[in-house]
């Protein structure tokens, strides 16, 4: 018969909780957003906080310039078939824009 090792309780809750705050970080929200025909698609969309929204530019040959006053970012001239992550760790609601295209408005919402 072999014998299981005793491991005292608080290890194995500190082991738990280790393994659990890893999947934690690992299971972070990702939301996707298109920008094409000069609007954003989703127009709204919601995240946890510490989530993220790729910003995809799915507009044929067409420039974007994503930020946002409310959230804090800017990230530039964005070419054609890129991608590029934002996160979000802040709770509120968030208008996002095109510097280019100032009609188009996205509406992040972090609960």
């Amino acid at each position: 018969m072999i014998r299981a090792a005793k491991r005292p309780l608080a290890s194995t809750i500190v082991l738990a909780a280790v393994a659990l705050g890893a999947l934690g970080a690992s299971a972070q929200q990702v939301v996707t957003v298109s920008q094409k025909n000069r609007v954003f698609h989703p127009k709204e969309v919601e995240v946890t906080p510490g989530g993220s929204v790729v910003f995809v530019n799915d507009d044929g040959e067409l420039l974007h310039h994503v930020y946002s006053r409310d959230a804090g970012f800017d990230i530039g001239e964005q070419a054609a078939g890129t991608q590029v992550p934002v996160r979000f760790s802040k709770r509120g609601t968030f208008d996002v824009r095109c510097d280019i295209h100032p009609r188009m408005l996205l509406r992040v919402t972090v609960r």
